[in-house]
């Protein structure tokens, strides 16, 4: 589909038989880059590729570098790339045996012409990233499992010039996992999935939240700013929605939990 909304015929890009995933274009529109498997060995590695987002598409270029490390008990894995939308950086995941079934995982960013590293942030278990409009910042789904018997995600922030992230919501580890953040276009609201833990099982909500974390709110309550935002609905039956915000010069309203649908 074209910006329009116009249906355009179905292009191949990519010709390998192995799996192709995760595409994100450049700001300029004229590249791609996605995560791309190949198999050395009979073992599968992910890395991030470039591509040219128009005819003729030319030859894949492979940005990052994964492989075995040590005495092979490590595997390295490069993925889920996210392009900045003021630069040529990449925001990508750099995972340690995470494709085995192992958490291990971090932001980093790269360049996107050479692949070289810009910035690691290995105080940080995230994945699921999003960047900020001016390209400054991006949002992630941080890991804060730590000794809790239940996996959980928390929504944290991390700067461009910074080297860690900090939170931008607070959520109960027995009770909230939250997850599929979204920044909005104007950079005034971030977007998440929240539900899914404790007992009874809570389904996905979405809410709102300002960058800063404050003014949590659910879809449809009174905030500071308009946001057109397509949001899905997580579980095994999921579905999309164009919600607009109401524009109001009085504070929203918190939300102190989730709540079912």
């Amino acid at each position: 589909m074209d910006h329009e909304g116009r249906w355009l015929a179905e292009v191949r890009v990519t010709t390998s038989a192995l799996s192709q995933t995760d595409p994100s274009w450049s700001r300029d529109g004229s590249k791609l880059a996605f995560t791309g498997e190949r198999r050395v060995n009979g073992v599968s590695y992910y890395d991030v590729y470039r591509l040219n987002a128009s005819a003729p598409y030319g030859s894949a270029i492979r940005l990052t570098n994964s492989r075995l490390a040590g005495d092979g008990s490590e595997r390295w894995d490069y993925f889920a790339p996210r392009w900045s939308p003021v630069n040529n950086t990449i925001l990508i995941t750099e995972g340690v045996n995470y494709f085995d079934g192992n958490v291990g995982r971090a932001p980093k960013l790269i360049d996107g012409s050479t692949g070289a590293a810009r910035a690691n942030y290995w105080s940080v278990d995230a994945l699921s990233y999003d960047w900020n409009p001016g390209g400054s910042a991006f949002v992630l789904n941080a890991d804060k499992s730590g000794g809790h018997q239940t996996d959980y995600n928390c929504i944290q922030k991390a700067a461009v010039s910074a080297h860690s992230a900090t939170d931008v919501t607070r959520c109960n580890p027995e009770v909230d996992n939250q997850w599929s953040t979204v920044w909005s276009p104007d950079g005034l609201l971030i977007a998440y999935a929240q539900g899914g833990l404790g007992t009874p099982q809570t389904p996905g909500s979405t809410y709102f939240i300002k960058p800063d974390g404050t003014e949590q709110a659910l879809p449809g309550q009174r905030l500071p700013a308009r946001l057109e935002a397509v949001l899905s609905e997580p579980g095994h039956h999921s579905s999309a929605y164009a919600v607009p915000l109401v524009v109001s010069a009085t504070p929203p309203v918190n939300v102190p939990s989730p709540r079912p649908r």
